[in-house]
C-alpha cells in the first residue's frame, strides 16, 4: 500500500512539474486589440452671412458674426430651410443671414442643415 501510494505522489508530482513546464514554454496569450469605439461627430452651430455659393459643386461660404470667413462642404442630404419653407442650397443667396449646423469628425466638416433667416413680413394697416 505504501509503495502504491509513493508511486502515485511521484505522478502527481510529475505531472505537476511537466505542466508547470508547459506553461513557462507556452507564449502567454496575446490579448486581442481593443476595437476603437466609433467615434461620433461633434455637432455645433455657426452663425453669418453667405459670401458665396455653389449648388454644383455643394459649398457654401459664409462670414461668422465675428468676421471670420469658413468655407464648408453641404452634404448632399443636408436640410435646408427658408423661414420655416423646405429649400434647396440653390435657393440660398449671397447675403443670406443663415444659421448652419455643422458636424466635426476629425479633420471634416460637414453642413448638416441650413436655416435662412427671413425677415417678417411687413404688417399692412388700412387708413380709411
Amino acid at each position: 500500500m505504501r509503495t502504491v501510494l509513493a508511486m502515485a505522489m511521484a505522478m502527481m508530482v510529475t505531472a505537476g512539474m511537466a505542466a508547470a513546464d508547459d506553461k513557462a514554454m507556452t507564449p502567454p496569450a496575446v490579448k486581442p486589440a481593443k476595437r476603437e469605439a466609433a467615434k461620433k461627430p461633434k455637432a455645433s452651430k455657426l452663425m453669418g452671412v453667405v459670401t458665396a455659393v455653389d449648388a454644383a459643386a455643394g459649398k457654401l461660404s459664409i462670414k461668422t458674426k465675428k468676421g471670420g470667413a469658413k468655407d464648408f462642404t453641404v452634404a448632399a442630404d443636408a436640410r435646408i430651410m427658408r423661414g420655416a419653407t423646405k429649400a434647396t442650397l440653390a435657393e440660398v443667396a449671397v447675403n443670406d443671414e443663415v444659421t448652419v449646423g455643422i458636424e466635426t469628425l476629425g479633420d471634416v466638416v460637414t453642413v448638416r442643415r441650413v436655416k435662412v433667416r427671413v425677415a417678417p413680413a411687413a404688417k399692412k394697416t388700412d387708413k380709411k
